[in-house]
């Protein structure tokens, strides 16, 4: 049997029973789920340690999936766009969000902003609200606050690549901007200090980067002092 995606998603299982049951015998080979090409297209990590992922189709109640924690793929989406638009933007995650229709084929379309998606995006469309930083903000300020009376927090993306790497959108700096927090750098500088240092420098060429310092790690106290740099 030709299978879109994975074998394994939504309610193909249920028919590879009913063909079990008429006697015939069956393999499922794995395939690419249709939200992993997605994430792969737009350049956009699902998932990290810690953080859940939730599978949601565009018949589910949005207002309250919207509220789960993690990261949500909202599948089959481009037949009820609109709701789906109307939802993210009640949620705040509108500006965050992107949708691949027809992904992998001829007649891929991808959209970054959804304000601008037409009237007849394709059924097999998924949209992805990216909200991974938040998560990861909320979950380490409170896991640090704990511990100590300096909270901290902890991004994802690059510094200034943000979503599609084409904007700031979701990067280290925005989340730093956004919450007026200093920024330390922390670099795995094993055998390369002198390399990293500089490196970590020219990442302060935006006067507003907030970056005010740099950790290396992996580096001996003699390594760290013939850098130039205190031990």
């Amino acid at each position: 049997m030709v299978n879109l995606g994975d074998v394994s998603i939504l309610p193909r299982p249920i028919i590879l029973e009913r063909i079990r049951e008429d006697g015939f015998e069956t393999v499922m080979a794995p395939g690419v789920t249709s939200f992993s090409a997605v994430a792969a297209r737009l350049g956009w990590s699902l998932t990290e340690m810690e953080t859940p992922l939730h599978i949601i189709p565009a018949s589910a109640d949005l207002d309250r999936a919207l509220q789960l924690p993690g990261t949500k793929v909202l599948m089959k989406s481009g037949s009820a766009i609109h709701e789906t638009v109307q939802a993210l933007e009640r949620a705040g995650l509108l500006d965050r969000a992107a949708l691949v229709a027809d992904c992998g084929l001829p007649s891929e379309r991808v959209f970054r902003d959804l304000r601008e998606i037409p009237e007849n995006v394709s059924y097999f469309a998924t949209t992805i609200p990216f909200s991974l930083t938040t998560t990861c903000c909320a979950t380490c300020s409170r896991k640090t606050a704990a511990a100590a009376s300096l909270p901290s927090s902890r991004a994802v993306m690059g510094y200034y690549d943000g979503l599609g790497l084409t904007s700031t959108r979701a990067s280290t700096f925005e989340l730093a901007q956004k919450t007026r927090k200093s920024v330390v750098l922390v670099v795995n500088a094993r055998a390369q200090p002198c390399r990293s240092l500089p490196r970590s420098r020219a990442l302060q060429f935006r006067p507003e980067s907030g970056i005010q310092g740099v950790i290396l790690n992996g580096c001996t106290a003699d390594e760290l002092r013939r850098a130039g740099c205190r031990a």
